[in-house]
């Protein structure tokens, strides 16, 4: 196997070309009692350096417990490459490519006689809020996270999140993986509500959690209450996100302006008279 490593780190030299490229590498498959293994030795791993970073004080306990158990609720950048998914997955899609997001601003009636695919350079370019979906799933979070301040105690919070953090997992043999703990059923952005392990261990653990213990039980109903109160609002922007909202309201303003400012100087450089030749 080493031998192997070396020749593909030999070959991507020779060629810049291979080394930008998916390289796949033979791979023994473990053994069911192996990932069985793996996934408690890991777990075991991530629960002593969550105990580390629990006692250091540091924990923003609540605003991890949201970041792992709330699905993105509008669509992010979604990254591939020739291997698949890099960072984050999601169940329900994303934004991934120049014309989607030229969808995005297309329906604005200040370009009703522009066409947008004529400007991607400048839409490519900008680095305003055009999509919602990250700056809202945060915001959205932020919501969950004092939900659950305020309906659990302090030392409840840290043991659920002691509990699920060290089942965490962001990538594994194959790369990366869905990283959150919840996810929504099926393809949608909307309840009902499903736990997710990356393996059935994390899977058995999560299940046996919130239904015979006490913290994982009094969670599992602060969950339960937190996305009835929200889930006949979820398509209102103003609602459940109103300052990222009005933000990229704003920077999808800024970026018509820009466009238009462009056909602007596009159409004097045409009307502009050639120089005569000497």
């Amino acid at each position: 196997m080493l031998r192997l490593w070396l020749l593909v780190a030999i070959a991507s030299l020779a060629c810049p070309s291979l080394a930008r490229a998916c390289v796949w590498l033979p791979y023994s498959a473990p053994t069911k009692s192996e990932k069985r293994y793996w996934s408690r030795v890991q777990t075991q791993k991530l629960k002593v350096e969550a105990v580390l970073r629990l006692k250091s004080g540091r924990v923003e306990v609540a605003d991890e417990l949201a970041e792992l158990l709330v699905p993105n609720i509008r669509p992010i950048h979604l990254l591939f490459s020739d291997c698949g998914p890099e960072g984050e997955i999601d169940f329900a899609g994303g934004v991934n490519n120049l014309q989607e997001l030229i969808g995005i601003i297309s329906t604005d009636p200040r370009l009703k006689d522009v066409n947008p695919s004529d400007y991607a350079s400048v839409i490519r370019q900008y680095s305003g809020n055009l999509v919602l979906g990250s700056s809202c799933n945060d915001e959205f979070r932020g919501l969950f996270s004092d939900w659950l301040t305020s309906n659990l105690t302090r030392a409840d919070l840290q043991r659920a999140w002691l509990f699920l953090v060290s089942r965490k997992r962001e990538t594994n043999n194959y790369g990366s993986v869905y990283r959150r703990l919840v996810r929504f059923s099926g393809d949608t952005r909307r309840p009902p509500m499903r736990w997710w392990g990356d393996d059935q261990w994390i899977s058995k653990d999560i299940d046996r959690f919130v239904s015979r213990n006490h913290v994982g039980q009094r969670l599992a109903r602060a969950m339960k209450t937190f996305w009835a109160r929200y889930e006949n609002i979820l398509d209102r922007d103003d609602l459940i996100c109103p300052t990222a909202a009005a933000t990229s309201v704003a920077d999808r303003a800024k970026l018509i302006d820009t466009i238009l400012l462009e056909r602007e100087s596009r159409r004097a450089r045409e009307r502009k008279p050639a120089r005569p030749a000497n």
